[in-house]
């Protein structure tokens, strides 16, 4: 430690003899009287006071009672002195000065000297004291060179023997001067402004010449001359303006014209200002003001400047005030040194917290926004750490965005407008001043700090770097202000700051360097300390990595789940497999490398894409693939396996690819049971919407029949109570006929009623036929259909059961034949023992689909063949059978079967209709199963070839077919019989007599009401259906969709009995192509074009179904190619919700259900068409108001009593519906005996 002391006082001591002292000159002392001078005791003992400061403590702590703690050396002079002295003025005076400068203080005049590492600052003092006044003799004739001000720290005054004397500002003025101003002088010399003073014209003031002045006058003008600060005296009501020497210094261009005048008109904007002080002070009030802003005009324009001032009224003798003195006092010096020491501490306060330059730069601009005034534009650049030749904008302050600095100042390069400045002071490391800058048109428009006006000069404050290498770090370009001269206090402030800012600048990378550094040493002992740990931890490590090797082996060898891991090339490398793979794999360890190629070649490519977008996604991924079985033989009919893999990437640190890891599980079984579910469910699924298809299709079937039934019935009563009616009428016209005993009776259509009774018995057969197949199809499940073997003739009832079919096939064009084989020849078969009635049903179901489906092709053959094998069949022409399913034959043997010879009967049905897809003949025999669209097109339950193919199975039998699509199919089927005996006429079956019977009768009928149907229904010539007056629908016109054609007769005929128009169509298609040559089509012809007000609609119909034709009409009713809208009533037999509601959405209007009564159909459309025609008639009325009608006239309802044609209607209301309105009579009658009527007048096309 004292080893340190020594060496810093030493070092102290050679700074300040080169700094303080010449070099003195160079004498021979011997060495042992230089060892024995002490130099730290000769300052010590040295008289004048001195002290040594630390520089960078005292800048860091110069606006802090701390900065005390800056001083490391005081002499004894100074700690005898420094009683009755502020340290720490003392210090920040010395901060505020120029090094080698002097100053005053305390009545000393000290130095200030700094040493030359720059760090250490020598302060010593004079040992004269100048609290006292020194006097000195002038020259002959001399005189100041400028009056003195109060900035000045000394003041001239003259004397009683007419020379100067140099006195403190704190010294008392010398009394009974020697010079009057208000009198004229013989001296020789007198002051310039005692001349300009005796020059005013004082006679043509208020005042008067000075000889006629009031004594008190004299005295206060005399007093104020002599007086040491500016100060004037205002007299009188005109404030007539006397000022001395030092307040002509304020007002220099004024002076001294101001002299004399009148205030208010020599100075207008000064009276404006204080001439409510003036008059309040001569009311007696005396006014103080301090740090008021006064612009001085002491240069080109106004000087900034404040003044602390007084106002003092002056009495006359008569105590009246004769005047106002005013004392003005100039603090400008001390404003300026409070604001900018302000910025200096707040500079200091905002750079203490940075840590970096980063944070620095940023606070040093925010320290010149508490003195805007001195500093009206900054600009901060900071030399490139990278490139010492290129400056970086650090940021402004006063410059708008429009006039930018540049970003970057290439510096050997750069000639903008301070690019001489900037070299300057970087290669001097001096500030620059620039001067001239209203030249510059940028600078003429950058005010809008301070004062708000443009800059005159600016300077370059380069910012050094002290650490090594002595370099400009940065610089900054400041404005100077337009209000004041660059004067030493302005010089001295932004040298403080450029010292200020490079040694807080040298603070802050002195700090960063000792953070990094602290940081770095923390850094080395913590790897000092984590290596250690980490070499104790890497001997554990591996002492758990031999152990987790071990356990990781033993686990995967033990686990069930294959494990392997590949390398970045994916399946083609891999680097471990455990024993569970190679099982499931089927591989051995040899072949573990070449474990793509048991992959099944379906799956390989998706195993690839797997490992491809494992790695491209970076997750893992799982997949199913097949792995065929090359040593595992086959499983459950499977020749491969299925497995299951999780494939995980994984990833060098780099992100690299390093490879994958994977698991593997066997799932065959799983992937077994799940194609049994899910064949299961989809056979449940199928199952279920079989179902709901055969319930629509069998109530459609049910209740089509019942329909016609219910209609027909309708019809022959009605026929009855025509026939009725005439017979009362005609007795009621002819009394005689009461007592004639033969009364003429009108005639009845008998053909008609038996026409209906027949089509009445078609349909309940029909209906049979539907519930047999229901009741036959759940007998057959439950497994009570029983054989009931007799003997029969194959050929009689075969010919007696096609001769049934025979009238039908005529009538639709059909050629139906039947023929024996020469195997029944040849074999002599004339009579077989089994159950011929399930052999009827299963022909019997052939023949009617061979019907059905033939009608619509061009050729119609239908041949039905039959022969006989004695062995079981196993083809028959194209057509395959399936034995494995059909009933062991033992069970024909003996008992009611006889002991005859086994006999196969093979029954053959062929037809050239629209044969069966490939596709759809492999389901063709199953429950509820058709073709796709033959039920929408042909009808049926879907239960007639499933019923046939259990009946041939029950009869020992099989079915099957072949068939081309549009060229015919091919139906057989074979049954084991035995050979028979003949059989008397009573033990003929039930079946074979009731077919007998019933056989031509039904064939009659089925014939001519399929005739019927091919034509236009005609009424009966012997007596036609007279339409009733209590008629709702008379004069309709409609079109009825249906494709029954029983049904579709006996619609058209009730409708037609009761005064309508009826029109038909087979199908939807039918439907809309009539529509759109009806007259509802816009631009038809209304002479040939026929005319409908409804449409009847079936919903169940081949070639386009209601529904779909309801779309099409609706679209061409919206694309605006119909006058009006058709309504459209639907007709279903399946009316479950849903299905209703998908009907309405098609375009329907409303829908009845089957069976209906044809009253409740005409109530139902009445309704529809009654609600339509008001509608069109509002419509129209709104486009074509009626002439000369009223509201009364309006179409509706005709109550009963009305007239019953259309002429009842008025040509007024005729013409308020327009040219396009049809007038239709109905009338309203009284409830009838079974129907009531609504009457409706109807609107459509002429």
């Amino acid at each position: 430690m004292g080893t340190g002391v020594s060496n810093f006082r030493a070092h102290c001591w050679f700074y300040m003899r080169e700094s303080m002292f010449p070099t003195p000159p160079r004498y021979s002392i011997p060495q042992s009287v230089r060892k024995s001078i002490d130099l730290w005791e000769f300052l010590i003992m040295d008289a004048r006071p001195l002290m040594i400061v630390n520089k960078k403590t005292a800048f860091i702590n110069r606006f802090d009672d701390t900065i005390v703690e800056s001083v490391v050396f005081k002499n004894q002079a100074f700690e005898k002195f420094a009683a009755a002295l502020d340290c720490s003025s003392l210090l920040r005076k010395m901060l505020d000065s120029k090094p080698g400068s002097t100053f005053y203080m305390a009545g000393k005049l000290w130095g200030m000297y700094l040493t030359h590492d720059g760090k250490t600052i020598i302060v010593t003092g004079d040992t004269t004291m100048y609290n006292e006044a020194v006097t000195w003799t002038p020259a002959e004739g001399w005189r100041p060179p400028e009056a003195p001000t109060s900035s000045y720290p000394f003041q001239y005054i003259q004397t009683e023997t007419s020379k100067y004397r140099m006195i403190t500002r704190d010294a008392s003025p010398p009394t009974n001067p020697m010079l009057d101003w208000t009198r004229r002088s013989i001296a020789k010399w007198v002051p310039e402004h005692y001349r300009d003073l005796q020059g005013v014209n004082w006679k043509e003031t208020s005042l008067g010449e000075m000889g006629s002045w009031s004594g008190s006058l004299r005295t206060i003008v005399n007093s104020i001359m002599v007086h040491p600060y500016q100060t004037v005296l205002y007299w009188g009501k005109e404030y007539v303006t006397i000022y001395n020497t030092s307040y002509s210094d304020v007002i220099r261009n004024r002076h001294p014209t101001l002299l004399g005048q009148e205030l208010e008109k020599a100075w207008p904007e000064a009276y404006e200002k204080i001439h409510m002080y003036l008059d309040d002070c001569r009311r007696g009030l005396s006014i103080i003001r301090s740090g008021d802003a006064a612009p001085v005009d002491r240069s080109d324009t106004d000087e900034e400047s404040y003044f602390d001032w007084t106002l003092t009224p002056i009495l006359e003798k008569a105590g009246n005030v004769g005047g106002v003195l005013w004392q003005q006092y100039e603090g400008t010096a001390r404003i300026l040194q409070n604001r900018r020491r302000e910025m200096l501490k707040t500079l200091r306060a905002s750079t203490a917290n940075s840590r970096s330059p980063t944070d620095f730069w940023p606070a040093v601009l925010e320290a010149f926004d508490t003195n805007t005034y001195d500093s009206p534009f900054v600009a901060l650049y900071q030399i490139s750490a990278l490139n010492d030749n290129e400056a970086l904008l650090i940021g402004t302050r006063g410059i708008p965005q429009d006039y930018a600095f540049p970003r970057v100042v290439v510096l050997a390069e750069h000639e903008g407008c301070f690019a001489d400045e900037i070299r300057i002071a970087r290669k001097t490391g001096k500030k620059t001043r620039k001067d001239n800058l209203q030249a510059v048109e940028v600078f003429r428009k950058i005010a809008h700090r301070g004062f708000r006006k443009p800059c005159k000069s600016a300077v370059c404050l380069p910012i050094l770097s002290k650490r090594g290498v002595i370099r400009t770090e940065a610089f900054i370009l400041l404005g100077i202000n337009p209000k004041r001269k660059l004067d030493d206090d302005y010089e001295i402030w932004l040298d403080q700051i450029q010292e200020n800012v490079t040694e807080y600048l040298a603070c802050v990378r002195e700090s960063e360097e000792e953070v990094r550094a602290a940081m770095q040493e923390q850094l080395a002992d913590a790897e000092r300390r984590r290596a250690s740990e980490l070499s104790a931890r890497l001997k554990e490590v591996k002492h758990e990595l031999r152990k987790n090797e071990l356990r990781f082996t033993n686990m995967a060898n033990s686990i069930p789940v294959g494990l392997i891991e590949m390398g970045p090339k994916g399946a083609d490398s891999a680097i471990f497999t455990n024993p569970a793979w190679h099982e499931i794999m089927g591989l051995s360890k040899c072949d573990a490398k070449s474990w793509c190629e048991v992959v099944h070649k379906d799956d390989g490519a998706m195993l690839s894409q797997a490992l491809d977008r494992a790695a491209n996604l970076q997750c893992p991924i799982s997949v199913k693939y097949r792995v065929v079985n090359t040593n595992m033989g086959v499983r459950n009919n499977q020749k491969f396996k299925w497995v299951v893999s999780n494939i995980v990437p994984v990833f060098e640190e780099t992100g690299a690819l390093h490879g994958f890891y994977s698991t593997i599980a066997d799932i065959t079984p799983l992937k077994l049971a799940e194609e049994v579910q899910k064949e299961r469910a989809d056979e449940a699924l199928e199952r279920s919407r079989q179902q709901e298809r055969f319930i629509d299709t069998v109530c459609h079937e049910l209740r089509n029949p019942l329909s016609a039934i219910l209609q027909y019935s309708e019809l022959i009563l009605d026929m009855l109570d025509d026939y009725d009616s005439r017979a009362i009428e005609q007795e009621s016209s002819d009394p005689k006929a009461l007592v004639s005993s033969v009364i003429s009776v009108p005639a009845i259509d008998l053909d008609s009623i038996t026409e209906s009774a027949n089509t009445i018995i078609l349909c309940t057969t029909h209906q049979r036929r539907i519930i047999d197949d229901i009741l036959i199809t759940s007998k057959l499940d439950l497994g009570l259909v029983q054989v009931e073997p007799i003997n029969f003739k194959p050929m009689t009832y075969l010919e007696t059961a096609i001769s049934m079919y025979k009238a039908e096939a005529k009538s639709k064009g059909i050629e139906l034949t039947i023929a024996a084989e020469k195997s029944c020849e040849e074999h002599k078969i004339e009579w077989l023992r089994g159950d011929p009635s399930r052999v009827m049903q299963i022909l019997l179901n052939l023949v009617t689909n061979a019907i059905k489906f033939t009608v619509r092709s061009e050729v119609k053959n239908i041949a039905v063949n039959f022969g006989v094998s004695l062995t079981e069949p196993e083809s028959y022409g194209r057509v395959l059978f399936n034995n494995h399913d059909r009933r062991d034959i033992s069970n024909f043997d003996g008992g009611s079967w006889g002991d005859g010879e086994i006999i196969y009967l093979i029954i053959t049905v062929t037809d050239t209709g629209i044969g069966i897809p490939d596709n759809v003949r492999k389901s063709l025999f199953r429950r509820f199963q058709q073709a796709p669209k033959t039920e929408s097109k042909y009808g049926g339950s879907g239960l007639g070839l499933y019923i046939c193919k259990n009946l041939t199975r029950l009869l020992g039998g099989s079915i099957g077919v072949a068939s081309t699509e549009g060229y015919g199919s091919q139906f057989s089927f074979y049954v084991t019989t035995r050979r028979g005996c003949e059989a008397s006429p009573e033990e003929l079956p039930s079946a074979m007599a009731y077919l007998s019977r019933n056989s031509k009768k039904t064939s009659s009928a089925a014939s001519k009401s399929q005739e019927n149907s091919l034509t236009k229904s005609k009424p009966p010539p012997l007596c036609p259906p007279v339409a009733r007056q209590s008629s709702i629908v008379t004069g309709f016109s409609m079109l009825v969709v249906e494709d029954n054609i029983i049904n579709q007769k006996v619609m058209k005929r009730q409708l037609e009995a009761r005064g309508c128009l009826v029109y038909t169509a087979s199908n939807g298609l039918e439907a809309v192509q009539f529509i759109e040559k009806s007259s509802l089509r816009k631009g038809a012809d209304l002479m040939m074009a026929k005319e409908i007000l409804i449409c009847f609609m079936d919903c169940e119909m081949p070639v386009m179904n209601g529904m779909e034709a309801s779309r099409k009409i609706r679209a061409i009713q919206a694309e605006g190619l119909l006058t009006r809208h058709l309504p459209i009533l639907g007709v279903s037999a399946n009316v479950r919700g849903p299905q209703v509601q998908a009907m309405k959405d098609s375009g329907m209007d409303d829908v009845i259900s089957k069976p209906f009564s044809i009253d409740e159909l005409v109530k139902a459309a009445a309704g529809l068409v009654n609600s339509q025609s008001v509608q069109d008639w509002s419509m129209n009325s709104a486009i074509s108001p009626p002439k000369g009608g009223t509201p009364s006239s309006t179409p509706g309802i005709v109550r009963k009593g009305s007239q019953a044609s259309g002429a009842s209607i008025s040509a007024a209301s005729r013409a308020s519906l327009g040219a396009t309105v049809t007038p239709v009579g109905v009338v309203i009658g009284d409830e009838g005996s079974r129907k009531g009527s609504v009457a409706s007048y109807m609107g459509g096309k002429v």
